[in-house]
């Protein structure tokens, strides 16, 4: 991600746990807004809360991707897209 001094989102699939919530909170700790999106809605909602109770920016898309009106929210955010994370496994 380039350092434009403007948040830029991130979109991490498969959020709600594991490497790829290890993800979320390293780059909101740095500066990103992150979408937190996982098919299991309160995992996605855990992570963003500890995202946000550090003071940074998240926003939870909860679904599977495989849907194709979850897969459009993911990329419908206010922040200019740097990065997409997509490592959501069934």
């Amino acid at each position: 991600m380039q350092n434009t001094g403007k948040a830029q989102a991130v979109v991490i699939t498969g959020a709600g746990g594991g490497l790829c919530a290890a993800y979320a909170q390293y780059l909101a700790a740095r500066g990103a807004a992150v979408v937190v999106n996982d098919k299991h809605a309160a995992a996605a909602q855990g992570i963003a809360n500890k995202i946000t109770a550090a003071g940074a920016r998240a926003l939870v898309v909860a679904g599977d991707v495989d849907d194709w009106n979850v897969a459009q929210t993911l990329g419908a955010g206010q922040h200019p897209l740097g990065l997409s994370i997509a490592s959501a496994g069934h």
